[in-house]
């Protein structure tokens, strides 16, 4: 049964992670590059991915939301030239979204910087740990 106790230390190790991550990231110089989008154009792009040709409904279910609600986002990173619209090859009613050269550029360089940061927060942890970790965060993938 889960305890007071378990919820405060994890809402103290959501906090002191976050913390952590904005402090490795701070000095880094992709933060100049990334001040001109959102956290949520940043999510978008993530999961549109390196292997683009997402359709609208593929990215809205992966973000959790209603299949209108990231065409805002995809306009404004159309705009500033991360990502691009296309008609699909076979149906020509489907609307494909990827990322452009600048935008797949960007997503590389981020996801280095996410895999380093990871590195450094669970670098503390054992061979051991590590797996029990990954199994708990398996188990609430997969039941969230």
């Amino acid at each position: 049964m889960l305890k007071k106790a378990d919820i405060e230390l994890i809402e103290r190790v959501s906090t002191k992670t976050q913390k952590k991550l904005n402090e490795i990231f701070k000095g880094h110089t992709l933060c100049d590059r990334l001040d001109n989008l959102t956290r949520k154009e940043l999510q978008t792009m993530f999961v549109i991915g390196s292997i683009g040709n997402k359709t609208m409904g593929e990215i809205a279910d992966k973000l959790g939301v209603t299949i209108s609600t990231p065409t805002t986002t995809i306009d404004r990173l159309i705009k500033k030239g991360y990502v691009e619209r296309k008609v699909g090859k076979e149906d020509r009613r489907q609307v494909l979204v990827s990322l452009t050269e600048k935008g797949l550029e960007l997503h590389t360089e981020v996801s280095k910087v996410r895999l380093k940061n990871m590195e450094l927060l669970l670098g503390i942890l054992s061979d051991e740990e590590m797996k029990m970790f990954r199994i708990i965060l398996g188990k609430l993938d997969n039941e969230l």
